[in-house]
């Protein structure tokens, strides 16, 4: 939600990668309210515009959950070309996050795809997603526990492979069987 008030293409890339830290928190959607960033200017990046507009009370949720996440594709201009500068500036892609319990640092787009990667968390949330997905539903009910936990473990088992993920969802419970509904 956050990332769409920006009118500024760069930061696009990354909304469907940001999508699997839905998992870990679900910041309030922004107010009615919501000024928009300022525009480029001779002196600034967009990062820095970014980071200025994060210290504000109505932009704090979103920002302090995303902008690590945003702000590692620096290096990737408006139509994905790679920089090495914003307006002059050299580009600052660095970043830090919280994932299994631990601090995790990267300079770059790379670096966090190696860092997420490697993480159980970020795994089970990616199983979660995917069976999100294949149900076509945005909230699960304790009837799934069962199907979410065996596709997360399975996936895990399988080192991230994909097709185990995708053939432990289609034979889960919740996938195979629908709830009738009331009424």
């Amino acid at each position: 939600l956050c990332l769409f008030s920006a009118p500024l293409p760069a930061l696009f890339l990354p909304v469907s990668f940001v999508g699997v830290f839905r998992c870990f928190l679900e910041p309030a959607p922004p107010t009615a309210n919501m000024p928009t960033v300022e525009p480029p200017s001779s002196g600034g990046t967009i990062r820095e515009r970014f980071e200025a507009q994060a210290n504000l009370p109505y932009a704090a949720a979103c920002h302090s959950v995303f902008d690590a996440l945003v702000f590692d594709f620096e290096n990737y201009g408006g139509i994905g070309e790679y920089r090495l500068q914003d307006n002059g500036i050299d580009v600052n892609a660095t970043g830090s996050i919280s994932l299994d319990s631990n601090m995790h640092t990267f300079d770059g787009a790379l670096e966090l795809s190696t860092v997420l990667s490697q993480s159980t968390e970020v795994r089970h949330c990616f199983a979660k997603h995917w069976l999100r997905y294949a149900l076509d539903r945005n909230e699960f009910t304790t009837l799934d526990d069962p199907s979410i936990e065996k596709a997360q473990t399975d996936f895990i088992n399988a080192s991230g492979d994909i097709k185990a993920l995708i053939l432990s969802l289609v034979e889960s419970r919740s996938f195979r069987y629908r709830v009738p509904a009331i009424g």
